[in-house]
């Protein structure tokens, strides 16, 4: 028997074609909206893979890789067009039962998610709403200690820096929580930047720089400049939002 025969018409063994169709699927929703491509693998996608080869149903894996999209901080709309990706990738059309188990595996997700939490899933820092809140209830109180509202702001040291991906939005919370634990002091992330409101203390613009300085030796920022800037708390609240956008630039 001729070998050579044998080795052409063999099939093509299972994980080739997998990670063909993972490279494929990552190109297309690359292209077509996705920002930072480090952070599109995560093991439900092979899982809608592996489901697909097979020829089974993508109900149930369609369904896990929408929840799973919704705890990585990824909103419907870009969670769903990279989705739609996969039916390009594989050359098949789409699979409206598969995009409806999507959809309703992140709402079911965002659901089970406490509504009211104040921290930020991704960073662990406050989010918008509850920095705000805070903000509101000092301006009420008319405290007269002394508050500082400080903002620690990272820009890209080259023009093709991508932006900051989940993993290192993950390491920025931890420094902060960190180095800031038995501290008073709210945050929240915003547009590349840590917002740090606080009472002022020798304790709190030490704790400032601690940040600064981690930050400026770890590999995961090696490609980023940090800015740190303070101001007093405005005492009316119209001028908060023109405060956070003078720090911001």
């Amino acid at each position: 028997m001729n070998m050579e025969l044998v080795d052409q018409y063999s099939p093509v063994p299972r994980g080739v074609i997998s990670r063909q169709m993972l490279r494929r699927w990552r190109t297309i929703s690359s292209r077509a909206h996705w920002r930072v491509a480090q952070d599109w693998w995560m093991p439900e996608v092979e899982q809608v893979i592996d489901q697909g080869w097979q020829g089974a149903s993508l109900l149930d894996s369609a369904r896990q890789l929408g929840a799973a999209r919704c705890r990585q901080g990824v909103g419907v709309t870009e969670a769903l067009i990279d989705f739609r990706c996969y039916f390009k990738a594989s050359l098949r059309h789409p699979n409206l039962n598969a995009i409806q188990a999507f959809v309703e595996g992140w709402v079911t997700q965002t659901e089970e998610t406490d509504p009211f939490s104040c921290t930020d899933p991704v960073t662990g820092l406050g989010t918008k709403a509850h920095f705000s809140r805070m903000l509101y209830d000092l301006q009420l109180a008319g405290d007269t200690a002394p508050i500082v509202l400080a903002a620690l702001t990272l820009s890209p040291k080259y023009d093709k820096v991508e932006p900051l991906t989940w993993t290192q939005l993950t390491v920025l919370g931890s420094i902060f929580l960190e180095v800031f634990r038995g501290i008073e002091a709210t945050m929240m992330y915003e547009g590349s930047t840590v917002y740090i409101l606080a009472p002022k203390s020798p304790d709190f613009f030490a704790a400032l720089l601690n940040c600064q300085a981690k930050i400026s030796i770890s590999l995961k920022f090696q490609n980023f400049h940090s800015k740190l800037t303070c101001e007093p708390l405005p005492q009316q609240e119209a001028n908060f939002q023109q405060l956070l956008n003078s720090m911001h630039r």
